[in-house]
């Protein structure tokens, strides 16, 4: 067994405990003080972690269903409140954690019917989700627990796909009804708890389901991209600036902003194109000027697409100030998945901006930024991008 510490922003972090196979520590050699590379997108975990401690694999307990082999402690998050009808107290979990939805139309809810819970196990299993505040220091012992699943299912990346029941929770409405192991249960009332609280997770063995909360539950442990989204760019659209003026400079108007949802599968961009000539070019500086990718090369952003390159001041706008706050949002990608908005603010009569707004936020709350950059040649990097 080893535990790890994956660093996030902002002085946050997630503490991992790792049950795994002779073969996985011959092949990455962890050594105390050291780091590994660790790659668990249904996690919502990325990057170099910091091996903390080695064990030896404890005694495994036995008995029915499945071992959780490992456990995933978020130093902080924002938690969804459900009320369930019938229920004294609320199921409380992260907007990303899929929860299966009961739809009495459809067939595929025999999987959710064909489960057999206890009891204990739920328990187990709610306690971590819930944040018990008997959790003490995350010592939790990893195969003290066994959380029931289904056999039927091979694999939880398939189960995700082939079933559209499985439902982020920050994507339930009231009035849907779940899944528990006395039957379907209706939603009675969300909430959003703002106050910033640990949150956790655990991995089970083979399926990666289980029952949480006292009712039992259907839960799934991926925490990574809401309802295992893939990543998109959206470069957004023109404004009529140029064609109101009789000028198109290569464009026909000025890009009015990108859209994308971002995850550590996004494929790198590329350098800007020097054939592009974005609106306002001529009004900069020759010896202070460049073509200025709205969403960054290292998160994606083409530098080809003209409504992704817009003028701005090369010094202070773009470097530092646009740089620092992109590699903020790159290394947030570590721990989970990033929506972004960048928009530019324009002059009426000008075809530069005068200014980039961004807006970054983590689907698991622990990422976020909302900044707006100056394009002038004295621009500031926001406190919010600076790295202490």
């Amino acid at each position: 067994m080893v535990s790890l510490l994956l660093p996030c922003e902002d002085e946050q972090w997630i503490r991992m405990q790792l049950l795994r196979d002779p073969d996985w520590f011959r092949v990455h050699q962890p050594e105390v003080g050291g780091t590994i590379y660790l790659d668990m997108g249904e996690m919502g975990v990325e990057g170099d972690a910091i091996v903390e401690a080695i064990g030896p694999c404890p005694e495994i307990e036995p008995g029915e269903g499945r071992v959780v082999t490992a456990t995933f402690h978020h130093s902080i998050g924002e938690c969804l409140e459900l009320d369930i009808e019938g229920e004294d107290e609320p199921l409380r979990v992260t907007a990303g954690h899929p929860i299966w939805r009961a739809d009495r139309s459809d067939s595929s809810n025999d999987f959710a019917n064909s489960i057999d819970c206890c009891g204990d196990i739920s328990a187990a299993a709610g306690e971590i989700i819930e944040l018990v505040p008997q959790l003490r220091e995350f010592e939790l012992q990893l195969v003290s627990m066994l959380a029931s699943a289904a056999a039927t299912v091979e694999s939880s990346v398939e189960l995700l796909n082939l079933h559209p029941n499985w439902i982020a929770a920050g994507h339930l409405q009231t009035g849907d009804t779940l899944s528990t192991v006395n039957g379907d249960a209706r939603i009675s009332a969300i909430q959003l708890d703002h106050t910033p609280c640990p949150v956790f997770n655990i991995e089970v063995q083979g399926d990666h389901v289980y029952r949480v909360h006292c009712c039992g539950i259907l839960a799934h442990n991926d925490s990574g991209c809401l309802n295992n989204r893939n990543w998109f760019i959206d470069y957004g659209d023109f404004d009529n600036w140029g064609v109101e003026r009789g000028t198109s400079d290569h464009y026909g108007g000025r890009p009015k902003g990108v859209h994308a949802f971002l995850t550590p599968a996004t494929p790198l961009g590329s350098g800007p194109y020097e054939g592009l000539i974005p609106p306002g070019w001529s009004n900069l500086p020759s010896l202070n000027r460049g073509r200025g990718h709205l969403l960054a090369r290292q998160l994606g952003g083409s530098g080809s697409e003209a409504k992704n390159i817009v003028a701005l001041f090369q010094n202070n706008a773009n470097t530092p100030a646009m740089y620092e706050c992109e590699n903020r949002i790159a290394e947030a990608l570590g721990c989970e998945c990033i929506e972004v908005r960048i928009t530019p603010v324009y002059n009426p009569n000008e075809g530069q901006p005068t200014a980039i707004r961004i807006s970054a936020v983590g689907d698991r709350a622990i990422f976020r930024l909302n900044v707006s950059i100056a394009n002038s040649a004295s621009a500031n990097t926001p406190r919010a991008c600076k790295k202490d």
